[in-house]
């Protein structure tokens, strides 16, 4: 439980790229970057799944943007 409790950390880093996609200053590249991170710690059970979802709509939100 103690690793799902980092995800206030990580969510605090989605909101920030929820705010950036605004001005445009997301790449694609770190964008898939987080994209594959937020995969691999929800396959090892160390991301909730509400917050695995919200960061990959966030991610296909900026992806758009661009």
């Amino acid at each position: 439980m103690k690793a799902k409790n980092q995800n206030i950390g990580l969510k605090s880093f989605l909101d920030k790229l929820e705010k950036y996609k605004e001005d445009n200053i997301i790449f694609l590249e770190i964008l898939n970057t987080t994209e594959q991170y937020l995969g691999e710690y929800f396959r090892e059970d160390k991301l909730q799944a509400e917050t695995f979802f919200a960061g990959l709509n966030i991610i296909n939100s900026c992806k758009q943007e661009l």
